[in-house]
């Protein structure tokens, strides 16, 4: 499984990830140098920067509200 890097947040949310390269027989790189793409895309604008407002967070407030409707 290769070596892995687990970091505790805040309500005992775990998360795990690994430098390891993965990839497959042939040589294929899955995920190294590739990532992950993002669910969502958020970043600070000029505006809510100056506003004080975090987009950032703001987003991950409403998918957290979002999931917790359904």
């Amino acid at each position: 499984m290769g070596y892995n890097t687990q970091i505790q947040l805040p309500n005992y949310i775990n998360v795990y990830f690994t430098g390891t390269h993965v990839g497959t027989e042939e040589g294929e790189k899955l995920l190294h140098m590739n990532g992950i793409e993002p669910d969502y895309t958020v970043g600070p604008s000029i505006e809510t920067i100056k506003e004080g407002e975090d987009e950032v967070i703001n987003k991950a407030l409403e998918v957290l509200e979002d999931k917790q409707k359904q």
